[in-house]
């Protein structure tokens, strides 16, 4: 079972694989040039205090705009960023840039549709900007067209091959399609570059689940948490190598981890029943298993329910769908 896909994660914001000195627009204020100085440096709250004061000086500066959604989404504020991406649009309909910030800030928060007509625009008026391109395929992955995105990823790459997180999105479009030799090139590719986000770890370790490399995905499954721990997606994937190479007492640990984050998640709970049965534990294994069963049965997963009641059988269990 590989149900988990990663909905959304924090990582080191090389997804735009650009600042405000990629931006299009002019600006006459010293302070906004400072300002992006600033974020280049990661010193958004400094940058921020700027380009306020810009901003009130210069309402009508389009870049500043920008910059300033750039730094409220740096800090996952994305209404407050997407708000000052369409006052920078109201003011320069042509900036394309801001409309592919403004998809990526409302794919972020779940608005798929209005993004996707944001890339799909920022493309129209600039068909080279890989920004766009890797959103959209972001977009389309989240809309369950992975051929697709893997279309829009590749042409994300082939404008900008020195942009370590182009591979890393058709690294996590490979990985969907189930094409895991592809997806451990490209996010190996990514990790050489110097993309440190947790991204690059998280789906090259989803990639060698696919291909059973379970010490190699243990390995990447605790990058990705090292540098972003409330991936809480990670620690299923990295409970499941765990089990599969028998430390079950690691396993159980972090499965009990992602079940803290996602009570209402029936895989957590099955994988918890495996392992507890593989510890022995049989009776924990039974409740772990009934849990999951009922869960599956909530959302009527029918192949989760299905694996529930087999585990449930081998357990000499009841194995009756719950009501």
């Amino acid at each position: 079972m590989f149900p988990k896909l990663l909905a959304a994660s924090v990582f080191l914001c090389l997804c735009t694989g650009m600042v405000a000195v990629a931006q299009t627009s002019t600006t006459t204020s010293v302070e906004v040039l400072r300002a992006e100085n600033l974020m280049s440096d990661g010193k958004y709250q400094d940058a921020l205090a700027l380009l306020n004061h810009a901003i009130a000086e210069h309402p009508q500066d389009a870049r500043a705009l920008v910059d300033r959604g750039d730094v409220y989404e740096d800090l996952n504020e994305q209404q407050s960023a997407i708000a000052d991406y369409t006052a920078a649009i109201a003011i320069n309909p042509e900036y394309a840039y801001a409309y592919a910030s403004r998809c990526e800030s409302r794919r972020e928060i779940s608005l798929d549709d209005l993004a996707l007509g944001d890339c799909n625009k920022a493309i129209e008026l600039d068909p080279h900007d890989a920004y766009a391109y890797r959103e959209r395929a972001l977009i389309r992955l989240d809309q369950n067209h992975p051929r697709s995105a893997l279309q829009n990823a590749q042409e994300s790459v082939e404008l900008n091959d020195s942009n370590s997180f182009g591979y890393v999105v058709r690294c996590r479009v490979y990985d969907d399609l189930g094409r895991y030799a592809d997806a451990l090139k490209d996010c190996s590719t990514a990790a050489s570059m110097g993309d440190t986000g947790d991204w690059v770890y998280f789906y090259r370790g989803r990639a060698e689940v696919g291909t059973n490399a379970w010490p190699a995905a243990i390995a990447d499954f605790k990058a990705a948490l090292q540098r972003y721990s409330g991936d809480t997606n990670a620690y299923y994937w990295l409970a499941l190598a765990e089990h599969n190479i028998g430390s079950e007492s690691e396993a159980l640990h972090d499965v009990a981890s992602y079940i803290a984050a996602s009570p209402d998640d029936g895989d957590g709970y099955f994988l918890r029943a495996r392992i507890e049965q593989a510890l022995g534990r049989s009776a924990d294994a039974v409740a772990s298993a009934q849990t999951a069963l009922h869960l599956y049965a909530v959302v009527n997963d029918t192949d989760g329910m299905a694996n529930a009641q087999a585990l449930l059988r081998q357990l000499g269990a009841s194995s009756t769908t719950p009501r």
